[in-house]
């Protein structure tokens, strides 16, 4: 059995590899030149940080030197691989060019690749101490092979009068189109060829994906500038094409540049030839063009909502205090003043009720061979629903069953020690709550108790806490802390099927008012125990019941118990193919000392078990969400990481790294 999991887990870690880019940019950057020096000229280098690697950056690359400009829009974008259970810190330096002397530092900025992929367009903003705000954007990247191309300007009209100089170069925008409507995005930057108006520029070399994704028709427009030492170029004239447009205006007259893309009332101001235009490092079988994956509209599942679940909320005022000693015979005993208890019936939906809210012109020529197209995948991966804005909810259900010790006493299960060390329970809720916040927006969360007594009756989900639900990871560690103030009786037994039920019309609800707004919702019910359930087979005829739910089951062992029926719910879908695979074992205490492995081994089976879903009930992701940088809210700097840079022969390395401290202890 360990042998079959290991394997799974090392599938898993294949499938859980995502690869991204990241893109940047600034604005208002403090000019650090100098007096009578003009304006910097800002690069940044980026370097990644891995708590897996504790203490060692590794140097992703660096940027373009954008000349005179406080605001710059690097092209240069950075490829990376995440797993949703890791923690990685990407560490943005900008300093400014200095040709004779030593490069000048302008500030840095840290983001975390989490909070990153899951915040608003996967764009985040941090103001930095040495002033200015740095943007960071991460992306899916695929490979799909290169765009060799090389263009040149024949007859371009100057704007700059009889005795000015002509320094043309040419930039390529991809056209995107997300929730907010089209943007276009700049790919890539030429060099400038200095004092000609018949300029032949540098060949460039693009991955596919960067220029257009895989759909070599996706509009891209050519914009010629004239270079001005201020960084205020002056425009000179444009055209909207396509990379397949491009291959085909080879040996042709190529392109006609206007002062506007449509041409309509504008002279021509010069032309484009295509003096190479190839797609290189792909296979031949299909010899025709695609357009990429397809996009639309999420359409409405078949879902079972459950209204009306059951959870008992078992808060009272004051503080509590034991007024019964344990009881050794009976395997219970009391927390609180039990007659100070009264019952409330938490009659509701899953989750609080919510208000509804409720042409362009491509040159072509007659001639063309189609080139071979890139090897585009057609099924959507979990970086596609995320990027698409699918939200992912947590709840959390906790054991308070007898057989956790009294928690007074020192050494059992749910003791709060007071010298601020968690315990296993704390740990767990802390390591894996934190990865999964930066998916949730609003960041409310629904914890409940099964296992404990109220009133005698013994109750196999309650509510914890005095809200449905909690605000952030703080709020769900207050809630476990406050059910011990309510008086329960720590009982048995260990019942996990009414938190599954809860869960399952919790996700459901979730879902289906996300639907409701055209957007998406998945959902992870993170149960903690201490022992294996009581009823084996009721357990995973309740799991075969909500396989069908938009819901991933997290089971955490916390203790030394035998686990080994909870492997058995584990590989439960195994054993029964024609059920999807909605439930993942991990033992605690192989994880203990390290945060990152608990978390990697949690969640890796969350990105397929929500395409899964997705795909089962042919919902495709939906489009990226766009959001100018108006809309992102700029957030102070929480962490500064400075590293020690040294520049050899175009070959940039780290030495000393301060003020970084890896999450390797919880």
């Amino acid at each position: 059995n360990n042998n079959n999991n290991n394997n799974n887990n090392n599938n898993n870690n294949k499938i859980l590899k995502m690869k991204l880019q990241v893109s940047l940019n600034a604005k208002n950057l403090r000019n650090v030149a100098g007096l009578m020096k003009g304006t910097s000229d800002p690069f940044a280098v980026v370097s990644l940080l891995d708590d897996n690697n504790p203490g060692k950056a590794k140097v992703l690359g660096q940027t373009e030197v954008i000349k005179n400009s406080l605001s710059p829009s690097w092209v240069k974008k950075f490829p990376i691989e995440y797993d949703l259970g890791s923690r990685m810190k990407l560490i943005v330096s900008i300093l400014d060019e200095v040709r004779k002397g030593s490069n000048k530092p302008m500030g840095s900025a840290v983001f975390e690749i989490g909070s990153l992929l899951g915040a608003k367009g996967n764009t985040k903003a941090v103001s930095i101490s040495g002033g200015g705000i740095v943007y960071a954007k991460v992306q899916k990247m695929t490979s799909m092979g290169k765009f060799d191309f090389q263009l040149c300007g024949v007859k371009l009209k100057s704007t700059e009068g009889l005795f000015g100089t002509t320094d043309p170069f040419f930039e390529i925008s991809r056209r995107d189109v997300g929730m907010k409507g089209t943007e276009w995005n700049v790919v890539y930057r030429s060099n400038v060829v200095q004092n000609s108006l018949n300029p032949n520029w540098q060949a460039g070399l693009l991955d596919i994906d960067t220029i257009c994704g895989g759909d070599l028709d996706l509009p891209i427009m050519i914009a010629v500038y004239y270079y001005s030492k201020n960084g205020k170029h002056t425009p000179m004239g444009q055209v909207q094409t396509t990379t397949n447009g491009i291959v085909r205006a080879q040996n042709s007259n190529g392109f006609t540049l206007f002062r506007n893309t449509s041409g309509v009332g504008s002279k021509p101001v010069g032309n484009i030839l295509v003096k190479k235009g190839s797609i290189i490092g792909l296979n031949d079988t299909n010899p025709t063009a695609t357009s990429g994956p397809s996009v639309s509209s999420p359409s409405a599942p078949s879902l079972t909502v459950y209204p009306s679940f059951k959870v008992e909320n078992t808060q009272n005022s004051g503080d509590a205090h034991v007024n019964r000693p344990h009881d050794s015979t009976s395997g219970q005993f009391t927390m609180g003043n039990t007659s100070m208890y009264t019952s409330q019936r938490y009659n509701a939906s899953p989750t609080p009720q919510m208000n509804i809210a409720p042409s362009f012109k491509v040159e072509t020529t007659a001639a063309f061979v189609s080139p071979a197209s890139p090897p585009v995948s057609n099924e959507p991966s979990f970086i596609d629903y995320i990027v698409g804005g699918c939200e992912i909810s947590l709840c959390v259900a906790i054991d308070f069953t007898g057989s956790n010790g009294d928690p007074r006493k020192p050494g059992t299960l749910h003791h709060f020690n007071t010298d601020g060390q968690k315990n296993d329970y704390e740990k767990a809720i802390s390591a894996i709550g934190q990865i999964l916040e930066h998916y949730d927006s609003d960041k409310k969360y629904p914890v409940w108790g099964f296992g404990a007594k109220y009133g005698g009756v013994v109750r196999h989900c309650f509510q914890c806490g005095t809200v449905p639900e909690v605000d952030g990871v703080d709020g769900i560690l207050r809630a476990y802390h406050e059910t011990f103030k309510s008086g329960l009786i720590m009982s048995g037994p260990t019942d996990i099927t009414e938190v599954i039920q809860n869960a399952s019309g919790f996700a459901n609800h979730k879902q289906k008012t996300a639907n409701a707004k055209g957007q998406q919702s998945y959902t992870i019910l993170l149960i903690l125990t201490d022992g294996a359930v009581s009823d084996i087979q009721k357990t995973a005829n309740k799991l075969a019941e909500v396989s069908s739910s938009p819901l991933s089951i997290v089971i955490v062992g916390i203790g030394n118990a035998d686990f080994s029926s909870m492997q058995f719910l584990d590989d439960f879908a195994e054993r029964n193919s024609q059920l999807p695979d909605i439930t993942q074992f991990v033992h605690f205490n192989t994880h203990r000392h390290d945060p990152d492995t608990l978390t990697a081994a949690t969640l890796d089976e969350i990105p397929s078990q929500l395409t899964s879903y997705f795909l089962r009930n042919n919902i495709q992701p939906l489009p990226p969400v766009a959001c100018q940088d108006e809309e992102i809210v700029v957030e102070p700097q929480e962490e500064e990481i400075n590293l020690e840079l040294n520049f050899d022969d175009d070959k940039v390395t780290v030495g000393n790294i301060s003020g970084y401290q890896p999450a390797k202890v919880y």
